[in-house]
């Protein structure tokens, strides 16, 4: 096991520490349901495992919604699932809740914090995050469809846009890598999405959204939350694939960015190592923690869609 050293630790852009009793929500999908009042009483939450520092130890899930077996694919139920763990949450003693939560994006189906329409849309799910912020730590990694949110929507928030991510954390001396997963997948897309974000674009959308009265957020809206949105499945040699694809690129893109040494590079007497990757955006809530070559042993977590999987993860 790589510790960093303490000398390059101070010279890196670390956001922070990861503390244990960390709950990460990712791929929510939240499209404007009504509030439930539930509380932790309603739901029947089971801790089935946690990520351990040590490369023996790794996430196979957690915070698991046992009485959700089957997939309820319709937007009220997963919206009152999701303002009910908020809930849940909130109303938990201090000594009870979770020292942070990570909101790892597309928690909303459509949230684009300049448009007054969205905001208007989004309100209770901003209402229950920034109650939970006040009683613990709460960051906001923004996603593919929610983006554009800053601090005078959730002002005790830590927002990570996109241009942020990865987002490079302590765990125990040790560099996890953290970001909503859009990134990385090709040129197309990083063009379509940089265009999206751009702050000429997001103050087009806020004017024609004043202009329409709401009437094309509305259209707009209604044609992403007809979309389906599905788990998806790997089998075992698959994943193993997909997730050596996804570390090649985090270790290589956070080494050029930071140029921080990553791996076992010849001639450097001092090592800082990513040890885990933990991210969303496709849905699969799986994990492997194995070898990755020149780039050593790396645990690579991918969140499940708390839309399709009704799965939290906890960090023990």
């Amino acid at each position: 096991m790589y510790h960093t050293d303490k000398m390059l630790f101070d010279k890196m852009l670390l956001c922070g520490k990861l503390k244990r009793g960390a709950v990460f929500i990712a791929d929510s999908h939240y499209r404007g349901g009504g509030d439930c009042g539930g509380g932790l009483s309603s739901l029947d939450f089971a801790a089935k495992s946690n990520i351990e520092s040590s490369s023996k130890n790794s996430v196979e899930s957690a915070l698991d919604l046992k009485k959700d077996t089957k997939k309820i694919d319709t937007k009220a139920s997963t919206d009152l699932h999701l303002l009910e763990v908020l809930d849940s949450f909130i109303s938990l003693p201090p000594h009870d809740l979770p020292p942070q939560v990570f909101l790892m994006g597309d928690i909303a189906d459509l949230f684009i914090g300049h448009i007054p329409s969205s905001l208007r849309s989004n309100r209770i799910l901003v209402e229950k995050i920034n109650a939970l912020s006040q009683k613990c730590e709460v960051f906001y990694f923004e996603g593919n469809h929610d983006f554009g949110i800053d601090s005078s929507i959730l002002p005790n928030v830590k927002i990570y846009p996109r241009f942020l991510q990865p987002a490079l954390f302590d765990f125990d001396g040790q560099i996890y890598a953290l970001a909503h997963g859009d990134i990385f997948i090709g040129n197309s897309y990083e063009i379509y999405i940089k265009a999206m974000n751009s702050a000429l674009t997001l103050s087009a959308l806020k004017l024609l959204d004043i202009c329409s009265f709401g009437k094309i957020y509305d259209f707009a809206n209604a044609k992403v939350n007809v979309k389906k949105i599905h788990h998806l499945e790997f089998s075992k040699d698959s994943f193993c694939s997909f997730a050596k694809r996804r570390v090649e690129c985090y270790v290589n893109a956070i080494a050029k960015s930071s140029k921080i040494c990553v791996g076992k590079s010849e001639g450097t007497s001092q090592k800082i190592r990513i040890r885990g990757i933990i991210e969303g955006h496709f849905h699969i809530g799986q994990k492997i923690s194995q070898s990755f070559g020149k780039f050593g042993d790396i645990e690579y977590i991918s969140l499940p869609s708390f839309y399709c999987q009704r799965e939290i993860f906890t960090l023990l």
